[in-house]
């Protein structure tokens, strides 16, 4: 007979069928926690919601209405008050000028070195511009008409004689821009064939460039 010597320190092997129960037993333990560890760190990705698309309506077009196009009526100046001395010789010229003779008309032979072929006649006017833009006058806007007869007689004035009173009696220039709501004063000299008083003074300011602004006139 055999005998088996047991030292007190050394353990009696396992069974083999104990050893894979406490296996299995471990892998499900091991299951279960990598489980719970995976619900408690996990973090919800947020999602936007989806996008949606809102229709505006339309903004409807505005047509413009071709009427007020198709009509040329001018703008109307903005006139000024102004109240210059008033005299029968005041002229409107369509609410944009007034003119008058300042002083009565004035004969002279010659004028310094300037010698008319009949006399001069020397007329010192003023003009007042009534709108709010300055408004243009030349040279060629004034017409002297002269009835002799049967027949008009149409002069220009003198324009070595009236750049003379300009430079000797002061005021403006006969051709000038006159300022609005303001006095403009200028002397003009015609050579005309004997004094007389059938005359009047044709005024068309802007004809020497273009279409005049207005026209007036003014007699003795």
């Amino acid at each position: 007979m055999d005998f088996v010597r047991i030292y007190p320190n050394q353990r009696s092997p396992q069974p083999p069928q104990k050893t894979a129960y406490i296996v299995v037993l471990a892998l499900i333990t091991l299951s279960l926690a990598c489980g719970a560890a995976a619900q408690l760190f996990f973090v919800p990705t947020s999602t936007s919601p989806p996008l949606t698309t809102v229709s505006l309506p339309a903004t409807p077009s505005r047509t413009l209405p071709t009427q007020a196009f198709e009509t040329n009526t001018p703008f109307p100046f903005t006139t000024a008050t102004v109240t210059p001395n008033q005299s029968p010789e005041l002229a409107g010229c369509k609410g944009k000028l007034s003119f008058q003779l300042l002083d009565s008309p004035v004969y002279s032979k010659d004028l310094f070195e300037h010698h008319a072929q009949g006399t001069f006649l020397i007329l010192h006017l003023q003009g007042i511009n009534l709108t709010q833009h300055p408004i243009q006058i030349y040279s060629q806007d004034y017409t002297l008409i002269v009835s002799q007869e049967n027949d008009e007689l149409r002069l220009k004035p003198h324009a070595a004689a009236t750049n003379y009173l300009y430079l000797v009696r002061g005021d403006s220039f006969y051709q000038d821009k006159i300022k609005p709501t303001s006095f403009w004063r200028t002397y003009l000299a015609f050579d005309v064939p004997a004094p007389t008083s059938a005359w009047k003074l044709l005024l068309t300011p802007g004809a020497g460039n273009s279409t005049p602004v207005c026209q007036t006139t003014l007699s003795p």
